[in-house]
């Protein structure tokens, strides 16, 4: 059974569905409390009126809450809490809905006739993430918090009250920590300060100082409060009535209830609040985040064997504090273990966040084409005020971010440009364009597009208020750069260089002076340009193979790394799976495109993907994190202009530039058999586990009850998946209203015939456009089953997926054999072309052929490759350039990474 500390803070905060009704509001609830019973709400008059009756298990207690929708902006006229409230809650609900009449504790609440039963004749609402951040959205914008400051190094903090702090009078005699309740100890205090680094170390996170904060006996500010809980990664808390608030202020802060339950979250890089218990008291059960139970059961930490220390003032154990009734009276809770916290922030820290490409974005359906299709593309990403902006081309927008997997857009207002929209059919804002670029200076950030032919600035951008500063020509795929001594540079540039072999001028780099209008102040040309007859990587075709059609360069961009200045480029062109970003080096601007002093890198490309789920990798921009690391932001390809952006970390070693990834699991889903509901044409179920986002399975009709099940033929551990929809059929042009967003569900079995609901999965409420959902699970789920079955599909399509992927472990497949030193041979006719072969390795279901220049810090260029096949030929290779080649065999069990070789020249001729 749960506290009722854990349940109220979800349920008091939360949002009821719009159509939850109550068809008599007029409701009474019997509360059997012998201070005071048969209270009630009065008779409403307000038909917008939702009810939600928690049930307490312990001595069958029932404390109703009677709210309204503040995320439908309806102003709820009572909020009522059969249960003493924190002034700092008070505060919270009277600043969140100031126009509401509330009710607080037994002796607050209004009589009604006494009569032995009452029925609700109300259905039990239902709860969502999106209520908490609504609701903290509204008290942090009052507080004028902008955004959760990222902190560096781990902020650890305790949240206490004054020592010698008295208890609140609490008539129902209701267990758990009381509102006035004990504070620490010191010895507690102490020995978490001596634990917890070594916690931290043991779980592999940074070591953190472990601040104290004790709460005035007098409430201060309520801003300054709601700044305490924003600013800590880490919040332990003696009163589980502080959880009322806290997640909902702090939803990106691990938090630890010393009396009973913690809901976890560490950083905003955690994907899902996940549930620890630290308690072996009769008081622990469950938490609940949002509304809802967890699916898995909570996670307790271990119990050390040493004795806890002595309460000061009790001068009682910890044990003999968890017998003696379960409150903080008199001591502290058996759970106040400082040793069972020290271990579980420091696994909290340690937790390793995921994601999954492709970013999952409301990608817009383009407005003037033909063909209903969406399309993201050429994106730049900058920090600013503490959150990530993204840019990107074809959207009407741009989208705003805590953690890179969540995203809120963004519709700028003010007059169109009427320049822009002479230039550019059917559009009607700047922010509608090609190839944005956004430069950060002075506290303000600056926009430019391809066809905008001016600069737009702001110094709030999530505001949406764009003013125009500057008139400039139009550069075509733009990059806005602005050097450490203060200097603005534009690099920009998308021609194909005709010829065979190319070798045409084709990325340029300006100069230009704020103080003087942003004119250009000098020029210089041939920054980058394409040699197709020397690096393979840059001829035109999907494998590299189109000799006939000369490579497009495009897409620049300029990254500073110490005194390095680094130049990428695209190439051959958006609509390849070889599209990749290669680049040039140099010690300043002004050297480059001068062969004598700047250097075309023999890693080129840096970023490529010409195989896979997902493939193509060029026209990207490179920025900082608030991790502190580089990120490479990029194009995938679909079709020809059917486009998706991908994110990646990047790595700079002197002048070597290369992105790199590092899955946690295995696909578990790959070729697995799979049913369907219905099928259409040609678009089978297997088309949805192939691993390549351009097939589909299709069901007939987009009707709800379409269903798509997979068999993984063993039990195995899901810890994340991720829905590719497919959309096939779609009529929509423009945006996608959130009302006909996809809603689905998915349950889990382990026989095939007994089914679950995944919750996590579970999406029937809707209210959010995920064309690529992914969900890293609450807990690792077992399960050998997985069935999707459509609840709404969008856009008058057919319900379908590109591919459904689960990804986790399994014990039924060992990994690998090791694959041996590979047989490359480079092709003596053309340098720019090899084969690789290898033996097959005993239990492989999957190859990754890697390759990077000799001597290099690894093989990072890559193959994937399918279908039981040992050989590959490549045409990417530069001529002049020495390569190692290495093969990782792969399975649902894990991989094995091969034995590395070098390539020998022989003579072949293709």
């Amino acid at each position: 059974m749960a506290t009722l500390s854990a349940l109220l803070p979800a349920l008091l905060l939360g949002a009821v569905a719009r159509d939850t009704r109550i068809s008599d509001p007029g409701l009474c609830w019997t509360v059997p409390c012998p201070y005071d019973k048969n209270r009630c709400l009065p008779r409403a008059t307000s038909k917008q009126r939702f009810v939600i009756n928690i049930g307490h298990q312990t001595r069958e207690l029932t404390y109703p809450i009677i709210s309204t929708s503040f995320a439908d902006n309806i102003v709820p006229e009572i909020i009522w809490w059969q249960y003493e409230a924190l002034p700092l809650t008070r505060e919270l609900l009277a600043y969140a809905f100031p126009t509401a009449r509330l009710y607080f504790g037994t002796t607050d609440a209004p009589r009604c006739l006494k009569r032995r039963s009452f029925r609700p004749q109300g259905t039990r609402g239902t709860f969502t993430a999106a209520t908490g951040k609504a609701f903290r959205a509204l008290v942090w914008r009052r507080c004028g918090i902008s955004s959760r400051p990222p902190s560096a190094p781990l902020r650890v903090r305790i949240i206490d009250r004054p020592r010698g702090g008295g208890g609140s009078k609490n008539p129902c005699r209701l267990p758990g920590p009381h509102v006035g309740g004990r504070s620490l100890s010191n010895a507690t205090i102490a020995a978490l300060r001596s634990h917890l680094p070594a916690a931290l170390r043991s779980a592999g996170a940074a070591e953190a100082p472990l601040e104290v904060v004790r709460l005035p006996e007098r409430p201060d500010s309520l801003c300054d409060q709601v700044r305490r809980y924003a600013e800590a990664d880490v919040l332990i808390s003696p009163h589980g009535a502080h959880l009322v608030h806290i997640p909902q202020l702090s939803p990106s802060a691990v938090f630890i209830e010393a009396a009973a339950v913690a809901e976890t979250s560490f950083a905003s890089r955690m994907r899902k609040p996940q549930f620890m218990a630290l308690s072996s008291t009769r008081d622990t059960a469950q938490s609940h985040a949002f509304g809802r139970r967890p699916a898995h059961p909570v996670t307790r930490a271990a119990k050390p064997r040493a004795r806890r220390p002595p309460d000061e003032r009790s001068g009682k154990t910890e044990e003999q504090c968890g017998r003696e009734g379960g409150t903080v009276r008199g001591c502290l809770y058996a759970a106040m273990n400082c040793f069972e916290i020290a271990v579980a922030v420091g696994r909290a820290a340690a937790a390793a966040p995921t994601f999954c490409n492709p970013i999952d974005l409301p990608y817009r359906f383009q407005p003037t084409t033909g063909e209903s299709f969406r399309e993201g593309a050429d994106p730049t990403m900058v920090v600013f005020g503490g959150r990530y902006l993204l840019f990107l081309s074809k959207n009407g927008g741009y989208y705003a971010s805590n953690d890179l997997v969540r995203w809120s857009l963004i519709v700028p207002t003010g007059a169109p440009d009427r320049r822009f929209r002479r230039h550019v059919r059917d559009s009607s804002t700047t922010f509608d364009d090609y190839a944005p670029t956004v430069m950060q200076m002075e506290g303000r950030l600056f926009f430019t597009a391809s066809h905008s032919r001016a600069l737009y600035t702001t110094d709030d951008p999530f505001k949406g208020e764009w003013r125009e500063v500057a008139t400039l020509p139009s550069y075509a795929d733009p990059a806005l750069f602005l050097d450490d001594d203060g200097r603005v540079y534009l690099a920009y540039g998308s021609h194909q260089t005709w010829g065979p072999t190319g070798g045409g001028n084709a990325s340029h780099v300006v100069e230009l002076d704020p103080a003087r209008g942003w004119r250009e102040v000098s020029h210089h040309s041939a920054v980058a340009f394409a040699d197709a007859a020397r690096n393979g990587w840059e001829v035109s075709g999907n494998g590299n193979d189109d000799y006939r059609l000369a490579p497009y360069v495009e897409g620049p961009w300029i990254t500073k790394v110490g005194d390095v200045y680094f130049l990428q480029y695209a190439s051959p062109g958006t609509q390849f799976f070889t599209y990749s970003d290669g680049f040039f080096v140099a010690k300043s601007l002004r050297d480059l495109g001068h062969s004598h002093h700047s250097k075309y890198s023999a890693v080129s490309p840096f970023s490529a993907k010409p195989t896979g789920f997902m493939r193509g990798a060029g026209h990207g921009s490179i920025f900082r994190g608030l991790d502190g690391g580089l990120w490479h932001v990029t194009i995938a390809v679909i079709a020809r202009h059917i486009r998706r952006l991908v994110i990646n970390p990047v790595h700079v070693q002197g002048e070597w530039m290369n992105a790199d990834t590092r899955p946690d699991w295995q696909l578990l889903s790959l070729h697995k058999p799979a049913t369907a509901s219905s099928t259409s044409g040609a678009n089978a179920p297997s088309r949805a586990f192939d691993e390549d986002i351009r097939t589909c399975w299709s069901a007939e009709t987009g009707a709800a009850g379409e269903w798509l099940a997979v068999d993984l033929g063993a039990n195995a551990t899901a810890y994340a998946v991720q829905l590719n929809f497919a959309e096939v059929g779609a009529k929509q042009t423009g945006r996608l209203p959130l009302r006909d967003a996809c809603r689905y569900y998915c349950e889990a079995s382990a026989d095939g015939v007994r089914w679950a609901v995944v919750p996590e999965l579970d999406r029937r409420e809707g209210g959010r456009d995920s064309p690529h959902d992914y969900v890293a699970l609450l807990q690792p789920l077992s399960l050998r089953h997985l069935r999707v079955t459509s609840a709404h599909t969008p856009a008058g399509a057919a319900f379908g997926l590109s591919d459904l992927r689960i990804f986790g472990t399994t014990a039924a497949v060992k990994p690998p054999a090791r694959v041996g030193a590979p047989r490359v041979t480079r092709d003596s006719a053309d340098a720019r072309r090899a084969s690789v072969a290898w033996d097959a390795a005993a239990r492989a279901e999957w190859y990754v052929v890697r390759f990077g220049e000799r001597g290099a810090p690894g093989q990072f260029h890559s193959y994937q490759v399918y279908g039981g096949a040992t050989s590959l030929e490549t045409r990417a290779l530069s001529a002049g350039v020495e390569y190692d080649f290495v093969v990782d065999a792969f399975n649902e069990g894990g991989r094995t990474v091969g034995t590395p070789t070098a390539p020998r020249l022989a003579q072949r001729h293709p």
